[in-house]
């Protein structure tokens, strides 16, 4: 990329959207740093593997998948830093990276229904993703990790809950209540001032 925050947006589309397999395997190679990593709630990919690993990782997403659609509702950009690493033979060099993070709804149908078509749910998946890049030799930003998020509330997920989003309210309720409660005890023992 030359423009990560301008062109992000259509990369993450050209990577999850198409139909074909090897249309994504393109979009690895042209994005994706070769030693690159896959973070996602269902899998990792193994950074021995770099970039294999990432085309791996779509690859299942893609058999489990199918009719992805995605929708951006924030990018955030970093602003580009330099670091100093040493390479294979000893020297020193700048390396200069950077990080958007992403606010994205997936919407996609599981293929491991067994329902027919016209009966199989879209589902609307939102994820809060972390891009790290890092500029290469030749100017262009490529992906050296890529970490997909769920929201730790369920509600905020997308995922149908089928009456555990109550469960969940139910305890965080309790929880918050508890630890307005600790505090109050703690403040008034004047343990942490």
């Amino acid at each position: 990329m030359e423009d990560p925050a301008f062109q992000i947006r259509t990369v993450v589309k050209q990577l999850v959207e198409p139909v074909g397999y090897g249309d994504m395997c393109q979009a690895v190679d042209r994005y994706f740093h070769p030693k690159a990593t896959i973070v996602h709630p269902m899998l990792n990919s193994p950074q021995q593997l770099g970039r294999e690993g990432v085309k791996a990782a779509y690859r299942m997403l893609r058999v489990l998948t199918y009719d992805n659609k995605m929708e951006f509702r924030t990018v955030g950009v970093d602003r580009a830093d330099t670091t100093t690493v040493t390479d294979p033979n000893g020297h020193e060099k700048g390396v200069e990276t950077q990080v958007l993070l992403l606010d994205m709804i997936e919407h996609l149908k599981i293929r491991v229904f067994p329902v027919p078509e016209w009966m199989n749910p879209t589902i609307h998946l939102r994820f809060l993703t972390r891009v790290e890049l890092q500029r290469e030799n030749g100017g262009l930003w490529l992906i050296t990790k890529q970490e997909d998020n769920l929201p730790t509330d369920l509600a905020a997920t997308g995922l149908p809950t089928f009456g555990l989003k109550y469960v969940s309210d139910a305890i965080k309720m309790i929880a918050g209540g508890g630890t307005f409660l600790a505090s109050a005890i703690v403040q008034r023992s004047g343990f942490y001032a």
